[in-house]
């Protein structure tokens, strides 16, 4: 994701592994199409990007959740 206005600043990452769709389900009336679409995956790394208040890009933070962790084995 990126920040609107000004110049692109990538502020969210989100990388995912072993993705399969699981579902799309179109929505929505005349007027706006929606359309929604389920992911399973077993792996999420979320990368977050804080910007300073000058604008300039700080060092990212990061959080990793493996569910192949949590499965009943």
């Amino acid at each position: 994701m990126r920040k609107a206005g000004g110049l692109p600043f990538e502020y969210l990452r989100l990388t995912l592994n072993d993705v399969v769709i699981t579902d799309v389900s179109p929505a929505g009336g005349e007027s706006m199409a929606i359309e929604t679409v389920s992911l399973s995956f077993t792996k999420m790394r979320q990368q977050y990007f804080p910007q300073s208040s000058t604008g300039a890009g700080m060092g990212a933070v990061t959080g990793v959740i493996d569910l192949r962790q949590f499965v009943d084995r």
